[in-house]
């Protein structure tokens, strides 16, 4: 049975969203996009790559948006302040840099009406050093970007549009380009 607060519009990220995907707990977080960088290819047999600043309101962090991720930037219309939920992300090491980084496969676009950034997250290693704390800043979402009752109508179709996308990708070839929707 599906209760209400199923239906109910996401109304804040996930507090300590990028400390639980760091640390292993979580491979999903509710967090905002802050910055959306389209990295150069290297070769055209590698898919597009995003490098995308999230903050959960409290940290905020660079991470690469990869394959199907990456597509699905475009195809969703995701843009600065959108909030998203991951829904499958790894941690990796990359030989040059110090730090981890989070890869992000897998992703859906939550709130596409958020204009403004939410908290005033700092860097995750300023984050980190202060001892995972960060009292002025704030994760939920401004009321006037929640949108009431026709919000969920919209998750709902949203969601439904969201997998029809990514089967149709899980099903083309590496190599194929998507034709675009008549």
């Amino acid at each position: 049975s599906i209760s209400m607060n199923s239906l109910s519009p996401i109304s804040e990220l996930i507090s300590n969203g990028l400390r639980n995907l760091m640390d292993k707990r979580d491979k999903t977080a509710i967090v905002q996009v802050l910055e959306l960088l389209k990295l150069p290819k290297r070769d055209e047999s590698t898919g597009d790559k995003y490098r995308v600043k999230i903050s959960d309101g409290f940290a905020a962090m660079k991470t690469i948006f990869c394959n199907n991720a990456a597509t699905c930037i475009e195809l969703l219309g995701v843009k600065q302040f959108s909030v998203i939920k991951i829904e499958n992300a790894v941690i990796n090491s990359v030989d040059s840099m110090p730090q981890k980084i989070i890869l992000i496969f897998d992703f859906s676009l939550v709130n596409p009406s958020v204009t403004l950034q939410i908290g005033t997250p700092k860097e995750y290693s300023d984050y980190e050093r202060s001892g995972f704390s960060n009292p002025g800043s704030a994760n939920k979402i401004p009321p006037q970007f929640l949108g009431g009752g026709r919000q969920s109508d919209m998750g709902d179709a949203h969601n439904v549009a969201t997998t029809s996308i990514k089967q149709s990708f899980q099903q083309t070839p590496a190599n194929a380009v998507p034709k675009p929707a008549t």
